[in-house]
Order: structure tokens, then C-alpha cells, then sequence
């Protein structure tokens, strides 16, 4: 059942859940797509005030400069470009402005609309300085960029260029180039499309892109296996496009993303940096489970998700990725109202639901162990901070819901609840306590992919979790994480006349404990509970009195 739910999820259509959700479906906050987009020929976009200000300003500045040149070749031609043409098509809100010149630098272009604008009061404060961006590939900048402020608005300018790539790198060789190699250069046919700033039209140059974002689809301008090879990153900037619009990718492009030698362009072609950043923007998007099923679909995971070598002894096979078993389990209960476990603040940030998917594209190894330099760490630790380069305090929550899932769940199918065993649970989870909660369940539920009986026993295990998380709020647990010790360390020292040492920290734990299980325990109270510790302290760690 989760196997046909997940081949449905793929192909976009509606699907059972696996288990019954009578409350309904809701869905989080974020802006909607149109299902339908209905394009009229010639296609016209409609510029706001401040975009019109920006057009106005650039088109002055090019006649000026044409103007002032009589012996150029060919005018200017300024063109916005790429995603704003897409997303304005879209009716998607867009600030992201990128434009195009055909004759010369962003850098000359913009030294020569500063003097125009200091010639013309028309424009006065339009402009708030600029800046040169130099070529730099680590970072995926592979041609000059000038960034300006019009109108309080940040634009790029950057010139039409032509890309040549060799077999074993990413980083392409750029020069000067057409309108036309330019849109043809580009990742997607929907990211081609540009807006002449002169005409105030909508150039189409590959042919297909208008086509494609009526029909809501993914394609490449040039032959899929050429824009893939020549920079393999485009396969996970498409597929972040496919999930955060909710558009198809054409057969013949899904064929080639997943075919052996793109595959193995990606491994090697692209630093682990460049895979991490698609990655977590796949992730906190507007839809992340898709994301992680096209990569499951197109049998990336291997790609995305692997320890680099010498994590895993040689003889050590991978587990099976458990994505197409996990995500739609997350999507059913994160459809459920109220959604279990998780508070209204968790299901509308972006960070947990990374956690969430994260640990979901990472389930299938657990509590594994590899080899982390000359020490032994956790293989989703070290995939994430080592594979996937994300922060370490990503990998640190990540690693630790994979440690605690099961102490969770040993808690929560318990008929009868001890205070301060939940509350020191809450605590070893820390400020996310809910999504480790929620992670635990959905690790439970896939336990049951092959059960007869998912259905009953799905539905079970939410009640057991629900019941847990209810005794923890009616218990006022919910803050046990960040509990502090209602003594201090100087008052500790004082009660027991003891000099500092070891014993502290236990001692803490200890006072910690008490307040969890004695929750109206006074001071008072708390110092005779210190005190009759002192003859242990002194006997087991060899502390000494003041």
C-alpha cells in the first residue's frame, strides 16, 4: 500500500493514506501556483511602478550611451532575464532582476549609467552605487556580475554570453555571446524566456518556453544529455524547480537525469558544497516531499546521499533507501488535523521540516557507525556534515533523533508514565523535542510497511505518541529541556562544604532530577536532598572539605 501510494505521489495524483485521516487535509501556509496558466498571444507582462521606473531608467541610459557612440555597431538591447520573466508569467511575486546586455559588460554598463544619471536630474537618487562580483566557480559565479540598487531594488547586470565545456569540469569557458546562445545555455526552457526592456516583449528564442509553462513542464533548450554533462548540477536545480512549482519533467529529460553517465557526472563534476546547497533548498521549500521522491524516482539517492569512502569498511554494503516508504508516511500525518505531535510553529518552519525530511532521506542507516578520521562517529553525521557539507549543528539534531528514536518509542508504548523519566527524555531531545517525537513515530510506522495489519496498528502507535505528548503538556514538561537547576554551583559547594570537582556536574544532574520528579520541592527541601549526598560524593569521587 505505501509502494502504490508513493507511485502515485509521483505521477501527481491523489492517493489513499495509508492510514484513515477523517479530519480532512490542510496544507502549509505558502504562496499557491496556479494549476492552470492561460497565456494569450503575444504574450505581454505588466510592470509595476518601480519595475517601470527600472525600465524606464535603463532604456534612458542606453540611448544615452548609444547616443554618445557614433561609430557602435549596434545598439544596446537590454533584456530582464531567466526566473523573473518565469515567475511574473506565473504571477509569482518576483524581486529577483537579472539583466542582460548585449554589447558590453554589466561593469561598463553601469560606470556609464552613473554619469548619465548624474547628467540627468530626471534620475537623481535612482542609483545607489554598484559593485563588481569577480568570476569565482567555487561558488557557482562563472562570469562577472555587477550588482546595483535601483529604486531600492537589487538589480545584477551581466552580458549575453556563450558557454564551452570541457569533459571533466563544470566551469565553462565564457565569452561574449547571441540573445539566442544565451537563452540556449540555460538549465530549463522556462528559464529562458526573456523580456526586451526596448520592446517591451517577451522573446521566446528557444521556442519551447511559453509552450512549457502552459503545459507546466520541465524540459532542457538543447538535447538533455549535453546540458546535463556539460554542468551536472542542472539535474538538481530542475528537479528543484519540478517540486517547488509542481511542474512535470519530460520523459526523455527524466531518462537522461537518471542514466549511468549523468550519474556519475554529478559525483565527480560537482563539489559536495554545490549538492548541499541544491539539496537544502530542496528541502526547506514549498515542497520537499517531492523533492525527495524525484530524487528517489530518478534513482539518485545513491548520488546525494553516501558516505564519502573510508566512512564504511570495505566490505560494508549500503543499506536500502527507505524514501519511498517514509515520505508519504510524513505526508499523511502531516495532513491529519491536528497534526500529531508536532505544534503549529513546528509544521510552519522551515528548519524542522528539514529535520524531518532529512532524517527520512537518511533513515535506512540508523544508528550505524563509520569511521570518522581516527575516531568512530555516526554515518548520518558524517554524511551530512562530510557528503552533503551542511552545518554541524544540522548534523548534531540529525544524528540525534537517529539516537533517540527508539528511547522514545519505549517511553511512549509504556501504559503508566514516571514524571521525571519523561521529563530527563525531553530533555536528551533538547528545544526540538517534538520533531525527534515525530521522527520516532514515523520510524515506527515504516517498521510496519509489510504488516497485514498498518492500518490498525498505524493508528495505535499515533494514539500511543498523542497520549505521551498530552501528559508531557499536562505535566508542564515542555520546557524540561532548558530546566535549570534550582540550585547553583556556589550554593552546591556551600551546602556540602566541599571544594569544586567531577562530583558538580553529577551533583547537578542529580538536583535536576529531583526538581522533575518533586516539581513544588522547595529550596529548602532541595538542599537536605543535596546534603545526603555528601558522604557518597566524598567516597566515590575523593572530595575534599573547605
Amino acid at each position: 500500500m505505501i509502494l502504490r501510494e508513493y507511485k502515485y505521489f509521483c505521477r501527481g495524483l491523489s492517493t489513499k493514506t495509508a492510514f484513515p485521516n477523517k479530519s480532512g487535509i490542510a496544507k502549509r501556509k505558502q504562496f499557491r501556483f496556479p494549476k492552470k496558466m492561460s497565456l494569450v498571444d503575444p504574450v505581454q507582462i505588466e510592470l509595476n511602478q518601480t519595475e517601470r521606473q527600472i525600465r524606464d531608467l535603463l532604456v534612458s541610459a542606453s540611448t544615452a550611451i548609444d547616443n554618445a557612440d557614433p561609430n557602435r555597431k549596434e545598439d544596446l538591447v537590454l533584456r530582464f532575464t531567466g526566473g523573473w520573466v518565469r515567475d511574473k508569467l506565473l504571477g509569482i511575486p518576483s524581486n529577483d532582476l537579472d539583466v542582460a546586455i548585449n554589447r558590453m559588460t554589466g561593469y561598463e554598463f553601469a560606470l556609464k549609467m552613473k554619469d548619465f544619471i548624474e547628467s540627468d536630474q530626471q534620475f537623481a537618487n535612482a542609483m545607489k552605487g554598484f559593485f563588481k562580483i569577480d568570476v569565482n566557480p567555487e561558488k557557482s559565479k562563472h562570469l562577472e556580475t555587477t550588482t546595483t540598487k535601483l529604486y531600492n531594488l537589487d538589480v545584477d547586470l551581466v552580458n549575453l554570453r556563450s558557454e564551452e565545456y570541457t569533459e571533466t569540469s563544470r566551469i565553462p569557458t565564457m565569452r561574449f555571446g547571441t540573445a539566442e546562445e544565451d537563452a540556449f545555455r540555460r538549465d530549463a526552457t522556462i528559464n529562458s524566456l526573456f523580456y526586451n526592456l526596448q520592446t517591451q516583449q517577451i522573446e521566446d528564442l528557444t521556442g519551447k518556453g511559453l509552450d512549457d509553462l502552459r503545459h507546466r513542464m520541465i524540459r532542457t533548450p538543447l538535447e538533455p544529455f549535453k546540458t546535463f554533462t556539460d554542468d551536472p548540477l542542472r539535474v538538481l536545480r530542475l528537479l528543484r524547480f519540478a517540486s517547488r512549482l509542481g511542474f512535470r519533467i519530460d520523459e526523455q529529460t527524466q531518462q537522461v537525469m537518471s542514466s549511468d553517465d549523468v550519474k556519475r557526472a554529478l559525483g565527480e563534476k560537482i563539489s559536495r558544497e554545490r549538492i548541499g546547497v541544491e539539496l537544502e533548498k530542496m528541502l526547506t521549500g514549498p515542497d520537499p516531499r517531492r523533492s525527495l521522491l524525484l530524487i528517489e524516482s530518478l534513482t539518485l539517492s545513491d548520488v546525494v546521499f553516501f558516505p564519502l569512502p573510508g566512512v564504511l569498511d570495505d566490505d560494508h554494503k549500503s543499506p536500502k533507501s527507505l524514501i519511498q516508504s517514509t515520505v508519504p508516511i510524513i505526508k499523511n500525518l502531516l495532513s491529519r488535523r491536528p497534526v500529531p505531535i508536532l505544534s503549529k510553529n513546528d509544521f510552519q518552519n522551515p528548519s524542522a521540516m528539514k529535520f524531518i525530511y532529512l532524517y527520512a532521506a537518511l533513515l535506512q542507516w540508523g544508528t550505524y557507525m563509520g569511521h570518522d578520521r581516527k575516531k568512530v562517529g555516526s554515518v548520518i553525521f558524517l554524511i551530512i556534515r562530510d557528503s552533503l557539507k551542511l552545518p554541524v549543528a544540522t548534523a548534531v539534531v540529525v544524528r540525534d533523533i537517529a539516537c533517540q528514536a527508539e528511547s522514545i518509542y519505549q517511553v511512549a508504548a509504556k501504559t503508566n508514565y514516571e514524571r521525571k523519566e519523561v521529563g530527563l527524555l525531553v530533555r536528551s531531545c533538547g528545544s526540538q523535542w517534538t520533531v525527534f517525537f515525530f521522527c520516532s513515530l514515523c520510524q515506527q510506522i515504516v517498521k510496519l510497511q509489510n504488516s497485514s495489519t498498518i492500518e490498525q496498528s498505524s493508528e495505535a502507535l499515533i494514539k500511543q505518541y498523542q497520549r505521551l505528548v498530552s501528559y508531557i503538556e499536562s505535566n508542564s514538561l515542555e520546557d524540561a529541556w532548558n530546566l535549570a537547576p534550582i540550585l547553583n554551583g556556589n550554593q552546591i559547594m556551600k551546602i556540602m562544604g566541599l571544594r569544586g570537582g567531577q562530583w558538580m556536574k553529577d551533583t547537578v544532574q542529580k538536583i535536576i532530577e529531583w526538581q522533575l520528579e518533586y516539581p513544588e520541592g522547595t529550596a529548602a527541601e532541595c538542599e537536605a536532598f543535596t546534603m545526603s549526598m555528601k558522604d557518597f560524593i566524598m567516597q566515590h569521587y575523593g572530595a575534599s572539605e573547605v
